[in-house]
């Protein structure tokens, strides 16, 4: 905030003009996530996921990009020269990595509402196809997927993004030392739609009785008869 204060003496009194300017702190609104629909070709919006912004007591609904010795790693993005670009929020969880170089400071964190998407890591080639389920970073742009490769040390995994190129895909990640890696397969991110579901310990509550709201009223009443024979 800063603030400027500007007093001058005139002839029927004093006065004073205060101005004030506030520099907000930036903050982008919650947003829903981009699923691509391999039968339909187009991406389709998940009912159970969204990118939002950081809050302590929802992390326990943020998604899990990898492990490592000072606590979880979770699934961010941020937008870095025109780009959406997919990161690591590593622990002090104060800044979102899109690269061994650069961090930022207002990014967005990948939360799985309530914990109620189903979502699981399946392997992935560079020569596969772009999977149905396959979770966007960014809705707006079909070729560019949430990925990880396993680690060779530190970190249990690196986060990266998967880039389609016409029909062969490359995994962009970098690891614990901040070294930029490219590779061929790994792991991609898909949120699993359910063939069927299943209703356990449903309780009846047998108390309940319908009642009537009012008796029907009678304002007429006719017999319909047809007579004539029926070949």
């Amino acid at each position: 905030m800063t603030m400027m204060k500007k007093t001058k003496h005139c002839s029927s009194g004093w006065w004073v003009v205060l101005l004030t300017a506030t520099l907000a702190v930036g903050a982008i609104a919650d947003a829903g996530v981009g699923l691509f629909n391999a039968r339909l070709k187009q991406i389709v919006t998940s009912s159970t996921l969204k990118w939002a912004n950081l809050r302590k007591e929802a992390m326990e609904n943020y998604v899990v990009g990898a492990e490592s010795q000072q606590g979880p790693i979770y699934l961010c993005r941020t937008r870095h020269e025109g780009d959406m670009l997919l990161g690591q929020l590593r622990p002090d969880y104060t800044s979102c990595a899109v690269s061994g170089s650069k961090s930022y400071d207002i990014f967005e964190v990948l939360e799985n509402i309530e914990n109620a998407s189903l979502i699981i890591w399946s392997s992935w080639y560079k020569f596969n196809s772009k999977p149905s389920g396959g979770v966007v970073v960014e809705s707006s742009v079909d070729s560019v997927f949430i990925g990880r490769i396993k680690a060779d040390m530190g970190f249990s995994h690196n986060i990266g993004r998967i880039i389609y190129e016409s029909t062969v895909g490359h995994l962009i990640t970098f690891d614990e030392q901040n070294t930029e890696l490219e590779e061929n397969s790994g792991e991609i991110l898909l949120e699993i739609e359910p063939v069927k579901y299943k209703l356990e310990n449903v309780e009846l509550d047998l108390a309940t009785q319908h009642e009537r709201q009012m008796d029907p009223q009678i304002y007429e009443e006719r017999i319909l008869r047809n007579d004539d024979d029926v070949a």
